[in-house]
């Protein structure tokens, strides 16, 4: 009787590795979200707060340049990952999800690319990172 109940979770268990290695889309896939601020040189830096359900991210400060902030992670079983983040610069204020399930088919690539350009009047998305302007979609107005 052990052996079957024993087997049982052994073939469950190899259902989600198997699951989360072969899957390139979908639940436990893998994501990078990056923040990058294409602000002003000169001004002052980008203000950044990030969290979802279960990690909080901190706060930053972006200068303005390529390098930003980046994080990445693997989606829940569930698909219900979100990453909130609350942008300050200068008087502008917003917060919306940076990565959340209606997100989630738009991030491709090796890795799954989240990409958030911060410019002076709004924020764009791509899908890979350091994309050509005509690959950027307007998603945010500050």
């Amino acid at each position: 009787m052990n052996f079957y109940i024993y087997s049982f979770l052994f073939v469950l268990s190899l259902n989600g590795v198997i699951a989360a290695t072969n899957s390139s889309k979908g639940a436990l896939s893998r994501y990078q979200v990056w923040v990058v601020s294409a602000l002003p040189s000169g001004t002052d830096p980008l203000f950044l707060h990030c969290w979802s359900s279960d990690d909080d991210l901190g706060t930053h400060f972006l200068p303005p340049g390529p390098h930003g902030f980046h994080w990445h992670f693997r989606e829940n079983i569930s698909q219900s990952t979100k990453f909130k983040c609350e942008f300050v610069w200068i008087n502008k204020n917003i917060a919306f999800y940076v990565f959340d399930k209606h997100l989630s088919g738009k991030c491709k690539g090796r890795g799954g690319i989240c990409y958030w350009l911060v410019m002076e009047t709004a924020f764009y998305f791509a899908n890979y990172i350091n994309p050509f302007p005509k690959d950027l979609e307007l998603m945010y107005s500050w």
